[in-house]
């Protein structure tokens, strides 16, 4: 029996949530989904705090103007479950007029009673003179395989007029390959979804007032945030409540308690404790793939674990790279909360990761990474033979600044202690418009380490008056 309690809880999940007066009109994705018109299904994926609610609320008002009958379903963690699922499914199609006459399947999960139930809707559907658009929001939810068998049944059945819209935060395991060649799906996911620069301003204008901040805070907050519309309203609201922070935007926005409690909370709660270990590892890295993935976590699983936190939509992005390698990173605040978990965690993990990252990256001939890596993990010893061992045979421009850079993150003793690498140092820093660094260093190499390098002797190019005119000639320029 379903109390008057129940009734009122049920009834909160057949509408959508309210659309503030303040919201960002999803112009560009709204035109993409018009495409449903003709199609079975649209489907919106994408990590929590993305807008998928927003975005299907913004289309039932479409759908509504354009004549259709909608009808809305939120999921709850209460319709994991087969018999619940459909519960919940029949309930919404009641409010909107359909199967109303029919006994809901809350006794058995037979193949019969499952066709009858999917006859019934399409047979409902079909009555209605005009389309019939069914949202699901929050189908993530779902974990039986009935459930999902009951939902691939109804698109592969359904009539013309009858619409679905699934949102859900993974990707659900529905065949969808017929729709994709039959052009009969429409999809949003987790790359279309944040919003752009425009939307941005739109969005801070206005909730903080136009005007308020400039064009460069508002391109920072959409740097830090990449669109992510939880993210950016977060940082409106702390805005409000400390005005005075604007001056600190970067730290106000990563260091965020309630970013923090959200991203536990929403984010990664439902993960399983190995792929939330998983995905702190490679937080450390600037860019991941599965061979790397492999090699710093000795775990032969790491394709298959990529594969479920891209299903997962966990915050995950593709890289374009010139290799034939898949490349990743994290959103950068989400990047930054997994290596403070596993830091405090583990501190001594971070730098060992870093050390493994560096040999991996060398290996592959990835020199600015692998020395960057070899940095983190304060191993300036393997750094520094990097650089050594890296240094062409004949020197040009190209090669020149980027060394010069990782030098850079070398403690002034290590270049001291590598003969020829402060050779290379001498060598770029003069040749990049730095003489006087140059000369300093070269009088370092010439008066400890030339006696004992006579093959650095042979090749030492540069005299004072030469740095001289290197000089002159930059100051001329």
């Amino acid at each position: 029996m379903i109390t008057p309690f129940t009734k009122h809880l049920v009834s909160t999940r057949f509408s959508p949530p309210r659309i503030g007066a303040r919201h960002v009109a999803r112009a560009n994705l709204l035109a993409h989904l018009q495409r449903m018109q003709q199609c079975q299904l649209a489907l919106v994926t994408g990590s929590a705090g993305y807008g998928k609610t927003t975005l299907l609320a913004q289309w039932r008002q479409a759908c509504l103007k354009a004549g259709a009958e909608v009808v809305w379903l939120s999921l709850t963690t209460d319709d994991k479950g087969y018999i619940d699922f459909c519960t919940a499914l029949f309930a919404a199609l009641r409010r909107g007029g359909i199967c109303a006459e029919m006994d809901l399947p809350l006794e058995e999960a037979s193949a019969a009673a499952m066709d009858a139930s999917i006859a019934a809707i399409v047979d409902g559907a079909v009555d209605l003179p005009k389309d019939l658009v069914l949202l699901i929001d929050d189908y993530h939810y779902v974990e039986a395989p009935l459930a999902h068998k009951f939902m691939q049944k109804l698109l592969d059945h359904g009539p013309g007029n009858l619409h679905l819209v699934i949102a859900s935060r993974v990707a659900p395991p529905l065949s969808l390959s017929r729709l994709r060649m039959m052009n009969q799906i429409v999809e949003v996911d987790s790359a279309m979804l944040p919003f752009d620069l425009a939307e941005t301003r739109t969005f801070v204008d206005e909730n903080l007032g136009a005007g308020k901040l400039n064009a460069d805070d508002l391109a920072m907050i959409h740097e830090l945030t990449s669109g992510w519309p939880s993210c950016i309203q977060l940082t409106v609201i702390m805005l409000k409540n400390r005005p005075e922070m604007r001056a600190a935007l970067r730290d106000l926005v990563w260091r965020s308690s309630d970013l923090q409690t959200y991203l536990s909370e929403e984010v990664i709660a439902h993960l399983p404790a190995s792929l939330t270990e998983f995905a702190e590892t490679l937080s450390v890295f600037r860019r991941f793939c599965a061979p790397l993935a492999q090699f710093v976590t000795g775990n032969d699983d790491t394709a298959e674990l990529l594969k479920r936190m891209e299903d997962e939509n966990l915050l995950i992005i593709r890289v374009d790279s010139d290799d034939r390698l898949s490349w990743f990173r994290f959103h950068p605040l989400f990047g930054e909360f997994l290596t403070t978990r596993l830091a405090r965690r583990n501190p001594a993990a971070v730098r060992e990761l870093h050390r493994r990252a560096s040999r991996w990256f060398a290996d592959h001939s990835l020199l600015a990474e692998s020395v960057r890596h070899a940095s983190a993990g304060e191993d300036v010893e393997f750094a520094a033979s990097v650089i050594e061992r890296a240094a062409p045979a004949t020197w040009n421009l190209e090669y020149l600044s980027p060394t010069l850079h990782l030098l850079e993150h070398l403690p002034e003793e290590t270049l001291l202690k590598h003969p020829r690498l402060l050779f290379i140092a001498c060598l770029a820093v003069a040749l990049t418009t730095r003489p006087t660094k140059a000369k300093t260093w070269l009088a370092q190499l010439q008066a400890s380490a030339l006696p004992d390098h006579p093959e650095i002797a042979r090749s030492v190019p540069l005299d004072s008056r030469r740095l001289s005119r290197s000089r002159t000639t930059t100051r001329n320029r």
